[in-house]
């Protein structure tokens, strides 16, 4: 049994060295040629500048924004760094996969990786709430490096006022499915946490009836949580919509905002998704107070909102959005991405949402990359790295590119010197 060496502070060093005890209880038996383990951050690392100078480790040219590790074995003793708590739990479980699939190490091993693309989104779960510590593991031998909590079909889960209740509308939300909610998310926060994942949280616009595939019932209800003074018609067979231009409304949400991020101060990115079931704008030519403001212009002014209310509270808070539904104005959505602050960003599919099995890229992806860039954007590839349960069975013309599409897709982000991508399923 190797001595091990744990030179990290910290809770994800913590997970690390658990990951590191397992994967050495899994390789029971066999005959390891090592003698210690050093499990570090670099600058933790108190012989660092030795190995350094005698050119045995190139950890430290990695760039300090990206995820990186190495793994070597000298003269029987195991290094396992870390450029950053992420990087060296990749480095755990690339010792992990070659002492579980082989071959055996041999006694000057040595193997090292960087991810290229900074942030790698990836649900945690899709059916079921909240993931489990499990569930968060698996995203992050994915090499996830953010958790999006909530996914497009996940009901209030997607709202703010899933999470806490404002007194300006108490019933926006069933309170036990805000019981429920807001005990949950800190388990799965917790569990992110222990792995070193940022979060993010998937918004829906503004809530409404949600059309003809709820039951009269459901809509319904939904239409007395709301005084109708504030609701208004959306034009689409999604019903009525809460009206932002209502002063009430924007009370609610600054102090949904607020409530939201004084409680769950951890989540640092806010997905805001096209016009989906269950979230709409205002039609512009019946209601009588957006009157003549586009739904486009309304998408931009909930964002504006959503940022500077959002970073009074959690400084740092980026609010980035999509080409759902938005991209059949391609001139239109590149004015407006130029005209937003620094902290609204995108994450963009090659066409229309992101479970496509194209490989394509094109202008209108390569214009809001430039427009992105020279303002300070987040771009974020929105994609389906893997076999999509909706592309696989439901739609059986559609099956995804598997695997060569996935080469071709990163290639594309790559291309694009994308800031990271979104594993949408």
């Amino acid at each position: 049994i190797p001595t091990l060496h744990c030179w990290s502070p910290g809770v994800v060093a913590t997970t690390a060295r658990q990951e590191l005890l397992m994967a050495l209880q899994a390789a029971d038996g066999q005959a390891l040629p090592v003698q210690a383990i050093h499990l570090a951050l670099l600058p933790d690392l108190p012989t660092r500048y030795d190995l350094i100078r005698q050119g045995l480790l190139d950890l430290h040219n990695r760039p300090p924004d990206r995820d990186a590790f190495e793994a070597r074995l000298i003269d029987g003793t195991l290094y396992l760094l870390g450029n950053t708590p992420r990087g060296l739990l990749q480095a755990v479980y690339t010792l992990d996969d070659r002492l579980r699939l082989g071959p055996a190490l041999p006694p000057d091993w040595h193997t090292e990786g960087v991810f290229h693309l900074s942030q790698r989104v990836f649900h945690a779960r899709f059916e079921g709430w909240p993931a489990t510590r499990d569930d968060v593991r698996f995203i992050s031998r994915l090499g996830a490096s953010h958790c999006l909590i909530s996914h497009d079909w996940q009901g209030s889960r997607r709202q703010l006022q899933g999470y806490v209740t404002s007194p300006i509308f108490p019933r926006a939300v069933p309170p036990e499915e805000v019981a429920n909610n807001r005990a949950g998310l800190p388990q799965l926060l917790a569990a992110c946490a222990a792995y070193g994942l940022q979060t993010a949280l998937w918004l829906t616009e503004l809530p409404c009836q949600a059309g003809p595939w709820e039951s009269a019932a459901v809509r319904e209800s939904w239409l007395t949580r709301y005084p109708a003074d504030v609701l208004s018609e959306s034009g689409t067979n999604q019903g009525q919509v809460l009206c932002f231009s209502h002063p009430l409304v924007q009370d609610f949400y600054r102090d949904l905002l607020e409530r939201f991020f004084r409680e769950f101060p951890a989540i640092e990115t806010l997905f805001l998704f096209g016009m989906d079931s269950g979230g709409e704008y205002c039609d512009p030519e019946r209601c009588p107070r957006c009157r003549g403001m586009s739904k486009f212009a309304q998408r931009d002014r909930l964002l504006r909102f959503l940022i500077s209310e959002g970073e009074r509270v959690r400084p740092g808070l980026r609010v980035i959005t999509t080409g759902w539904h938005w991209e059949s104005w391609p001139t239109e959505f590149c004015a407006r991405q130029a005209s937003l602050p620094a902290a609204s960003g995108v994450y963009l599919a090659a066409q229309g949402d992101g479970w496509q099995a194209e490989r394509q890229t094109h202008d209108f992806l390569r214009q809001v990359r430039a427009i992105c860039r020279a303002h300070g954007q987040l771009f974020l590839g929105y994609d389906n790295f893997q076999l999509g349960d909706d592309a696989t069975h439901f739609w059986g013309h559609d099956l995804q590119d598997y695997p060569l599409g996935i080469g071709a897709k990163l290639r594309r982000w790559h291309e694009l010197q994308a800031d990271g991508v979104f594993d949408h399923w």
